[in-house]
């Protein structure tokens, strides 16, 4: 594969009481209080590392679009063409750079073996003008030769003779004459080859390509299989000049070239030893390495000779010297043991067009591509190689929609969407901020207000007045619910106590109608008052509800139990009893269930810490709330005015943290604060004062969705 050649402002933050600089380095076990060290399993664990990989699940945003961040271009395996660029670019020689991309490996003389060449795709079916010292051969042997005449048996002068296929075993020579005549020439054979006695070198064009090839060599049309394939065939040298400026721009630094000339000798010497069928050993196309008998260039030529005929042993055995445009920094494994997965140091150069790239498919795209689906609603990444960023290139993943899901390989999504690999990551859409406010409105009613994501939240939605009466903030809860489609998240209203039922009871009030329509669901759970008791979170699934139960249960420990919106609240979706001890302080935690994973996330704030700052800990749902995905000291601080609260902002993997402020901010604002799951929550990725005034909110109730 040839390669082709081809930071946001930072933001000041309106709040006055964010902690400057970012949290370094590993902390120390210390930092627990002594309330968490009770309820780990083991003491080993250790603040801020991270100890599972989070499942990926990327639902449908609100742009109706995918947007897709990658690295690379091509398998990785191997050689990175751009990365022998940036490596030469550095003056480091080619002995450097092809030891490195294939480690283990002997740079050995091989000499110029003949190579032949299956040149049907740059070629197609070839013709010959008639030229003085042109003969043809007939048959396997080449016993059976002849000059090609360059007048007809009518006397008028030869324009042009082809090779044509026969029949299913046999090739035939004709040659056209000024006069516009067709004749036979030569036996019919399995074979027909054309050389030049005089000169050395053939020239031929494809009649159907219109390309022309010219080689030092010679030239044939075999019959394999019923068809008729056309062949070069030439020394390794003479391959190599149609081959290293059609791989790697002949511009590039001497020891890129070299590189590229000792992989490509390499490759066609495996090619010999390992030939694709009887007639040819090796394809001019990018299924092998591209090939092209013509624009012959002096700094390429000059490569192939200072490589001096060098080609790469493994064990004494010709290597599998794969290559491609861009590792994108890291190399997958390929199917040798001198192909590993390994960071690579120059892939990363500036000129490279491939080190990043993003690219963004509609959801119609999605949907054409995979249309059992349905309305598509989401990716989820299934499996990852486990090399390089994210969890290295993606292996499997499922597309979902409306009416099922379809699971793909890495290599599928990368070509149905048209991806440069596979190496690549889903970037959600930020997600809007949704902040009902419960009462002293002038309806009289929750009203929903919020800021959008795609504005970094400096652009406020639009304010809704939804169907519900004025809400008693000490019995109700709202979560955003679900989003399909591009229209924004229904509101989940959560009223535990004071019910006619006398049950918990969901009211979900839908996007579609302005939030003016709601309905009313009653759940298995008994009506309760959230206090140092209860936590009320949004679940796993869109809509779903969670109630984290912090003391009085059975287990004695904090327990998850979530309701599914699926079901219309009717079932429940969960019931776990975590490894986290009853007893937690509710005044100074907060429980939140990760959207996509359903992992259990708790903030420790308000001076009951040992590190003196919030902290984050994780609890993996994989494992039943069992194992410890995170612990993380928050570069935050309170001041006494402060009154925040948590959020969940979801990623795909592990969710970022946002830190919303309703009061003490600096800015007067409802200020919105993300610590990124990237950074470990050691670092700020959005600063952000909303259009919502903080002193007339007070009883606003911040979610995401």
């Amino acid at each position: 594969m040839r390669p082709t050649a081809d930071a946001p402002p930072p933001r000041r933050s309106p709040g006055r009481r964010l902690l400057a600089g970012t949290l370094g380095g590993t902390l120390a076990a210390s930092l627990l209080t002594a309330l968490l060290t009770t309820v780990l399993t083991s003491a080993s664990v250790t603040v801020g590392a991270s100890t599972a990989h989070a499942a990926e699940v990327y639902p449908r945003g609100a742009s109706g679009t995918v947007t897709i961040s990658g690295r690379g271009f091509g398998h990785g395996h191997g050689m990175s063409q751009w990365g022998a660029y940036g490596a030469a670019s550095q003056g480091i020689g080619w002995q450097q750079i092809v030891d490195h991309y294939y480690p283990g490996t002997v740079r050995t003389p091989i000499g110029n073996p003949t190579v032949r060449v299956d040149v049907s795709g740059d070629l197609g079916q070839m013709a010959f003008s008639p030229a003085a010292g042109q003969w043809a051969s007939f048959g396997t042997s080449g016993t059976a030769v002849a000059p090609m005449p360059v007048v007809g048996v009518t006397g008028s002068p030869i324009v042009v003779f082809v090779v044509q296929r026969l029949d299913s075993a046999n090739a035939r020579v004709l040659y056209q004459t000024r006069d516009g005549a067709w004749t036979q020439w030569g036996p019919a054979a399995t074979q027909v080859g054309i050389t030049n006695r005089s000169t050395g070198t053939v020239t031929a064009w494809g009649t159907t390509s219109g390309r022309f090839g010219s080689i030092r060599g010679e030239f044939r049309g075999v019959m394999v299989s019923g068809a008729l394939a056309p062949v070069a065939v030439v020394p390794m040298d003479e391959y190599l000049r149609g081959v290293v400026p059609h791989e790697s721009p002949a511009s590039w630094p001497a020891n890129a070239l070299a590189a590229q000339a000792v992989a490509a000798r390499s490759y066609a010497a495996y090619a010999l030893a390992h030939p694709r069928s009887s007639a040819f050993d090796i394809c001019d196309s990018t299924s092998c390495q591209v090939y092209q008998a013509r624009s012959f260039v002096a700094s390429t030529d000059a490569a192939i000779t200072a490589t001096a005929g060098v080609a790469l042993r493994y064990q004494g055995q010709p290597v599998f010297a794969e290559f491609g445009a861009s590792t994108g920094g890291w190399n997958s494994a390929g199917s040798q043991p001198y192909l590993p997965a390994q960071p690579d140091p120059w892939d990363n150069t500036p000129a490279n067009p491939s080190s990043s790239w993003t690219v963004t498919v509609s959801a119609a795209t999605m949907q054409a591509n995979w249309p059992s689906i349905g309305t598509y609603q989401g990716i989820q990444i299934l499996a990852r190689d486990g090399a390089g960023m994210w969890g290295g290139r993606v292996v499997t993943a499922l597309v979902y929609g409306s009416a099922g899901s379809v699971s793909v390989s890495g290599g599928s999504l990368e070509a149905q969407l048209g991806l440069r690999s596979t190496y690549l990551t889903i970037v959600p859409d930020r997600p809007d901020l949704y902040a009902p406010v419960l009462s002293g409105t002038a309806s009289g009613r929750v009203e929903l207000r919020g800021a959008t994501g795609a504005s970094a939240y400096a652009a406020p939605s639009p304010t809704a007045v939804t169907g519900i009466a004025g809400a008693n903030p000490a019995q109700w809860r709202f979560v955003a619910g679900h989003s399909l489609g591009g229209a924004r998240s229904d509101l989940v209203g959560v009223h535990t106590s004071g019910t006619a039922s006398g049950r918990t009871e969901i009211t979900v009030s839908s996007s579609a109608s302005g939030y003016t329509s709601s309905r009313v669901f009653v759940t298995p759970l008994p009506a309760f008052t959230p206090d140092s008791a209860w936590q009320v979170s949004a679940g796993k699934s869109p809509g779903d509800v969670c109630f984290i139960l912090l003391v009085g249960g059975a287990s004695h420990s904090v327990e998850v139990h979530c309701l599914a919106a699926s079901s219309g609240y009717t079932t429940w979706a969960l019931h776990a009893a975590t490894v986290i001890v009853t007893g937690v302080p509710s005044a100074t935690s907060r429980f939140l269930v990760a959207p996509g994973t359903g992992d259990l996330y708790w903030v420790m704030h308000g001076g009951v810490t040992g590190s003196g700052r919030p902290e984050l800990h994780g609890l993996s749902a994989a494992s039943g709330f069992r194992s410890w995905v995170m612990h993380a000291a928050l570069p935050l601080a309170f001041g006494s005015d402060t009154t925040a609260m948590y959020a969940l902002s979801p990623t795909g993997g592990a969710p970022d943290l946002t830190w919303v402020i309703l009061s003490g901010g600096g800015s007067g604002r409802v200020e919105v604060h993300t610590l990124s799951a990237a950074s470990a929550y050691g670092q700020f990725s959005l600063h952000a004062a909303t259009g919502l005034a903080m002193s007339t909110y007070p009883d606003m109730q911040p979610s995401f969705g």
